[in-house]
């Protein structure tokens, strides 16, 4: 009669050791004992164990020869091998884990330790089984609920309902055993494994949530709940959501929202922010290059409701009249058949529509193929309290009205390019900017002006990542100060997580970068009041726009030249924080060109040098060197370009570009910023303009007056 135990084999040319790992294991398991690497594909031909002990040091041929070949043959690639040696040290462990080892275990050993282990990786095994058979009966259920929702009969929709609560106690086992076994005593290598089962259920049950909306809808017992939220809230959390996906794929993600709501809503939150979460990853998944663009614009206010539109629009790949015509059918996508890219249940826009209509509104759709599509609906809220001030703000995307403020930022930041966007950025609005770089100077600041009773600063931006004193500190003592100043974070670190700590420190939010200028007024017309608004043109606009990424050529060319050699000198002597800060750099300038593939090699590198940790390969600074000579080629020619375009200046007008200069400087103008690009043309520049760059404004002065004296020496 054929056993129900698990097969294990033990692989180990001392006879000693395979008799007593024989005996620790036959209580539980099959156990079959080989005395040499070689011998064990001959017995692999006859079956198939569930799990190979193996030890490293044998003749013939050793465990890591032996785990080499298992994992290049497709029959036995996916057979856990737990390795089980005297090799203690950490070179050959992470060898062993490298090789495909599902744990790696030293003699001796714990005799119940090993059996503990043993059963978290058959456990992890089982699991993956079972998730592969909740899988394929969802495939199987989908595809047979496609042939039934045809038919609009009252079995359908008894049967969608009854086979997903089902669904859902085989999922919740494995969601909550696989939670269970996190808790053991298991290998990083088995938690990555046991985390990836938890992410793919919970994508199945995502599918499946879809499927009891669906059937709900259909039988009309769908509800909507009635509670008092707050719309901004939701819209941010939908960004936030999508932020990072888009930044991976290298689109632009632009939000604007009408600021003029001034009152909470009375509605269903969850159900909105589910609407507008369809639409967002549809236009995400949908667009491989280009801009996803969100609108939110207050249509009308009638006694207490409020007519409020959205629209999401994409430049993806746009539909036919044919997809368009069935695009909120049950179970129907536009991408479908055998060769089908997307992915998805086709559930979504079929939900979105019933979810809109319920809420007073329609959605409407315009798309073309190969241009793009856009989403729009209307939806009516009740407000918690009538708006009794009606106020003459009207939001409009692109080449609309432009906020202008009166007021000064404090700006801590230590990068030079970030510190020159979001001063320009700011600038255009009317803000005086005070840059510090780094969060100590800026605690200064503050306790400076309060010391003289001097006008506090009406909003803080704060970096997260910056030398002496980093952001999260910086905050903190800034708040033992003074509650009265806003701070908002002002970071490329935009997960979840990160942006919980940022709140919990006392932040506001969390502006992420790269921002684009309406995330920019929308995140200030939440703290502080325009004096003006302007129309903006959009010509105007893009030159502006075109300029500032010449200067960020220019800035990125002079400052990056030696960045690759920096990092190796840094590291060659042990200042793993300083390495880790100039790539950090690095990645934040990619990011700000659109340089993906070079923002991807220094954002791998710098993951290997966190917490102070060097666990960089020379692949990695390999891999970084190739793709900044790619970007610096490229951008070098252009920068030659633009100095062979450039007004040279005579003595007189260098002269009087110097007399200009010095009183800007002097007071620390960050105006001066806008001549840099006359002073290329002035021999000796050089160390003016980076301290410039810098926002050095003290060295900058002295810069300057030696510059000055040079040029007077030298006949001029």
């Amino acid at each position: 009669m054929q056993s129900n135990q698990k097969k294990i084999i033990i692989v180990d040319d001392n006879a000693a050791n395979l008799a007593v790992g024989r005996n620790l294991l036959k209580s539980y398991y099959e156990v079959f004992p080989v005395p040499s690497a070689a011998k064990l594909f001959d017995v692999l031909e006859k079956f198939i164990p569930d799990l190979i002990l193996l030890d490293v040091n044998m003749p013939e041929m050793n465990g890591y020869e032996a785990i080499k070949l298992l994992k290049a043959n497709e029959r036995f690639a996916d057979i856990p091998v737990i390795f089980l040696t005297a090799k203690s040290d950490e070179e050959s462990e992470l060898e062993g884990f490298d090789l495909g080892a599902a744990d790696y275990v030293t003699k001796p050993f714990s005799g119940p330790l090993l059996l503990r282990r043993i059963a978290s990786q058959l456990l992890l095994e089982q699991q993956k089984q079972d998730l592969i058979v909740s899988h394929d009966a969802l495939q199987d259920y989908a595809e047979n609920l496609e042939l039934k929702v045809r038919e609009k009969t009252a079995a359908k929709t008894i049967f969608l309902a009854n086979m997903s609560h089902e669904l859902r106690t085989p999922m919740n086992s494995i969601v909550g055993f696989s939670e269970l076994a996190l808790d053991d005593d298991i290998s990083l290598r088995t938690r990555g494994y046991l985390a990836e089962i938890l992410e793919s259920s919970e994508w199945l049950l995502h599918i499946i949530n879809d499927i009891l909306d669906i059937t709900s809808i259909e039988s009309g017992k769908i509800e909507m709940n009635e509670v008092v939220f707050d719309l901004y809230e939701v819209i941010e959390d939908c960004k936030k959501m999508f932020l990072t996906k888009a930044t991976e794929k290298g689109l632009m993600l632009n939000f604007y929202s009408d600021p003029s709501l001034k009152n909470s809503l009375i509605g269903d939150p969850a159900r909105l922010r589910q609407v507008l979460i369809n639409l967002l990853s549809n236009a995400v998944k949908f667009t491989s290059s280009g801009v996803v663009e969100f609108q939110m614009d207050v249509k009308g206010i009638e006694d207490d409701t409020a007519i409020l539109f959205f629209e999401v629009k994409d430049t993806g790949i746009g539909m036919t009249s044919e997809q368009i015509s069935i695009i909120y059918d049950p179970f129907t996508q536009v991408d479908s058949g055998n060769t089908k890219k997307y992915g998805g249940t086709g559930l979504g826009l079929t939900i979105t529509k019933s979810i809109v209509e319920m809420m007073g509104g329609a959605i409407d759709l315009d798309s073309t193929p190969g241009v793009g599509s856009t989403f729009s609906f209307e939806a009516k809220f009740k407000i918690v309290k009538p708006d009794t001030e009606t106020s003459e703000i009207s939001g409009v995307f692109f080449g609309s009205k432009r906020p202008t403020f009166d007021g000064e930022i404090l700006l801590c930041e230590d990068n030079s390019m970030n510190q020159q966007v979001a001063c320009e950025h700011l600038a255009k609005l009317g803000f005086k900017t005070v840059v510090a770089e780094n969060g100590k100077i800026g605690v200064e600041f503050v306790r400076d002006r309060l010391a003289h009773k001097a006008k506090l600063f009406d909003l803080i931006f704060m970096d997260i990542h910056m030398p002496v004193m980093d952001g999260l500190e910086a905050t903190e003592e800034i708040l033992k100060l003074t509650t009265d100043i806003p701070i908002l974070a002002l970071t490329a670190n935009i997960m979840p997580d990160d942006i919980n700590m940022y709140l919990k420190t006392g932040m506001k939010e969390c502006l992420g970068k790269p921002f684009t200028s309406h995330d920019l007024w929308s995140c200030l017309l939440r703290y502080l009041e325009p004096v003006s608004w302007h129309y903006e043109d959009l010509g105007e606009t893009q030159r502006a726009e075109l300029e500032l990424r010449q200067k960020l050529i220019n800035k990125f060319v002079r400052r990056n030249r030696d960045a690759v050699t920096d990092i190796i000198k840094a590291l060659d002597s042990g200042d793993v924080t300083l390495a880790h800060r100039i790539v950090h750099t690095l990645k934040s300038n990619a990011a700000q060109l659109d340089k993906k593939h070079l923002r991807q090699a220094a954002n791998d590198l710098e993951h290997c040098l966190k917490d102070g940790m060097n666990l960089a390969s020379p692949h990695h600074i390999t891999a970084l060197d190739i793709e900044l000579k790619t970007v610096m080629k490229e951008f070098e020619s252009q920068v030659q370009e633009t100095a062979a375009c450039a007004d040279q200046l005579d003595d007189a007008g260098a002269l009087e570009l110097m007399d200009k200069l010095e009183p800007m400087i002097a007071e620390g103008d960050v105006d001066c910023m806008s001549f840099v690009d006359d002073l290329q043309s002035i021999p000796g520049s050089e160390e003016l303009i980076r301290s410039m760059e810098d926002f050095d404004f003290k060295l900058a002065y002295v810069s300057l007056k030696k510059l000055r004296e040079n040029f007077d020496g030298n006949g001029n």
